[in-house]
């Protein structure tokens, strides 16, 4: 059987897809060899082939690499502890301004969707692989963050596959699997997103326009306020089940033992079990108002908390911390050119549409709660696909000699 050639487009897809996973597919290989150095190279490669196939880069792309990288510069050269900003510059570069050159080529969203596929079925297993691994070694921040991924290549896969009936059942049985290990061994709000980004598929194709319409978007309502009530009044019974269970048999659910906790105490159990957040965010607000709403700069929160806490765990009070009030209005600005950007664009091409709608789910619910910006590729996905979109023109673009 003859096997065919990709064309630069659907070469650029899988490129970016395996730059989006590269940690998870790379995994095996690093345990074996107890070095990151596989990954490194394997993620240069992907940039170097890229960069080879297209010989062309855009010029807002090197306008923000200098900019960020003056940025970087600059707060290095005012604070003691410059070798954690420019921890956070390689960070950039290695989630942010990669991701961005990375989208900035992307123009066949088909094969994004269907390489996402591919690659997470691969990762799913390789995940189920080292499950031992994450439980001996409380991974499951890491647990929950790989698995997600998967689930968001099967599940934008499921809303958008109306031609093949197999493929549709396999990934649905794909969703409800990956869903189930995310509660079981993943953290909170990896499930949370998960299931936002179902919400996000289910009312965004609910078209009430006949009798029909109406009766299934009621069933709908209906299944949804049951479930609510499930949750309310059953979850916490069957969860702890569930958690003893699988103590029985060897496994801990960090989890499940926070669900649980958090159902039987109530709202005092969502402060008890928010892992230190509640204080956190006091901590971090105070440092905000005591300064007069001016600029910390990047690498301060770790710093003035004796390195206690690696970031604030919400994106609003870093991006207030790093570049102050006026960071924060010139951040909430751009972000309203991206959204209208967005809304014109989706209405031209709804593959577009869903992709980076199910990553600002993602990226925006991750960050109000962990992580922070300057290492969530799927946060710099947005930004690259939405400000790259069909900008193809020759004029925006420099010829790599």
């Amino acid at each position: 059987m003859k096997i065919r050639s990709l064309n630069k487009k659907e070469k650029n897809s899988l490129l970016l897809i395996l730059f989006l996973y590269c940690n998870i597919l790379t995994f095996p290989i690093v345990e074996i060899t107890g070095t990151s150095l596989p990954f490194w190279i394997i993620l240069c490669v992907i940039i170097s082939y890229s960069i080879f196939i297209n010989n062309c880069i855009n010029k807002k792309l090197i306008f923000i690499f200098i900019s960020f990288s003056v940025f970087f510069l600059i707060n290095s050269l005012i604070v003691s502890y410059r070798t954690d900003v420019l921890s956070s510059y390689g960070k950039f570069i290695r989630f942010g301004f990669c991701t961005l050159y990375l989208t900035s080529v992307i123009t066949d969203y088909k094969s994004v969707y269907k390489y996402m596929f591919a690659v997470s079925i691969v990762s799913l297993l390789i995940n189920n692989a080292y499950l031992n691994y994450f439980q001996s070694n409380n991974g499951y921040m890491d647990l929950g963050l790989n698995l997600t991924y998967s689930f968001f290549g099967f599940v934008i896969y499921y809303y958008n596959n109306n031609n093949n009936n197999k493929l549709k059942l396999i990934s649905l049985f794909l969703i409800i699997i990956t869903a189930f290990e995310i509660l079981l061994f993943g953290n909170r709000s990896s499930f949370i997103v998960c299931l936002l980004l179902i919400l996000f598929f289910e009312f965004k194709r609910t078209k009430v326009k006949s009798f029909k319409d109406a009766t299934n978007f009621s069933i709908k309502l209906t299944i949804y306020f049951l479930l609510t009530y499930f949750l309310l009044f059953r979850l916490s019974s069957v969860l702890g089940y569930i958690n003893d269970k699988l103590s029985q048999m060897g496994y801990f659910s960090y989890s499940l033992t926070k669900y649980v906790l958090t159902l039987q105490e109530g709202y005092s159990g969502i402060l008890e079990q928010s892992s230190g957040r509640d204080d956190l965010y006091p901590r971090a607000i105070s440092m905000i108002t005591d300064s007069n709403f001016m600029p910390h700069g990047v690498g301060y929160f770790p710093y003035a908390t004796d390195y206690s806490y690696p970031y604030p765990h919400n994106l609003f009070i870093e991006v207030t911390l790093d570049f102050g009030i006026i960071g924060l209005f010139l951040f909430t600005l751009i972000w309203i050119y991206l959204i209208i950007k967005y809304f014109k664009y989706k209405k031209y091409n709804p593959y577009f549409g869903d992709l980076v709608g199910l990553l600002f789910i993602y990226s925006f619910t991750r960050l109000m709660f962990s992580g922070t910006y300057w290492q969530e590729p799927f946060y710099w996905a947005i930004i690259g696909l939405i400000l790259f979109h069909r900008n193809r023109n020759t004029k925006n673009l420099e010829v790599i000699s």
